[in-house]
């Protein structure tokens, strides 16, 4: 335990673009273990401090009314996990594929309701639009960015992705505090989940992805 920690600090330290993987089931398991813990552990303390605080936390909007539980285990998870994982080993095709799911996941900003049930085609023209005006003109600018820098960025962008889940017209400040605290919650956890793309590949970080989603949609 104590070596892979110190192997997973000395990688958030300083992460590595080109690093082997490692598939043993010992690392396999704690990364998972620290994949689902972590997240949950931020999540508990953000929102009890604001529960204590008295602020009415607002409520998420949502896709289960119209879309089915099965999708909804399955589709988010491996499109987030395209979108802000998978351009961790940069390359055009992955690049591509990432700046069109953000370019989708953001519009919803834009367009209220669901966010994979409503404004589908105008989002998804828009996201390829989107991808493929970025690759065009970014593209070999983002092959080339420090890594490290690109690392971070992700797992922030990632966080963010979670602002879009509220409704924002009807939030007052003390609530717009708790959304942006609430993203600010993911950062940690989607660090841990660049790790673990690096080391155990995307399909560990679906599969986590999926878990750890599973309790909030059957509850």
């Amino acid at each position: 335990m104590q070596s892979f920690m110190k192997q997973l600090w000395q990688y958030i330290k300083n992460p590595l673009e080109y690093c082997s993987y490692d598939f043993s089931v010992r690392a396999i398991l704690l990364s998972a273990l620290l994949c689902l813990i972590v997240p949950l552990l931020f999540k508990v303390l953000t929102v009890s401090a604001f529960v204590l605080a008295g602020v009415g936390l607002p409520a998420m909007t949502s896709d289960k009314s119209v879309l089915p539980l099965c999708f909804l285990i399955v589709v988010p998870p491996i499109v987030e996990e395209l979108g802000f994982r998978l351009p961790l080993k940069r390359s055009r095709l992955n690049l591509c594929i990432s700046v069109a799911i953000i370019a989708f996941v953001f519009s919803k900003v834009i367009c209220a309701g669901g966010l994979y049930s409503e404004h589908l085609l105008c989002r998804i023209g828009f996201a390829i639009i989107a991808s493929a005006v970025i690759n065009l003109f970014l593209g070999k600018w983002l092959q080339k960015v420090q890594f490290k820098n690109f690392f971070y960025s992700m797992a922030i962008l990632f966080a963010m992705l979670h602002i879009v889940n509220y409704s924002h017209q009807t939030l007052d400040v003390s609530q717009w505090l708790y959304v942006i605290c609430y993203a600010c919650a993911k950062i940690p956890g989607s660090i841990l989940y660049g790790y673990a793309r690096m080391k155990h590949a995307m399909l560990f970080c679906i599969v986590v992805h999926v878990i750890n989603n599973l309790p909030a949609l059957l509850l």
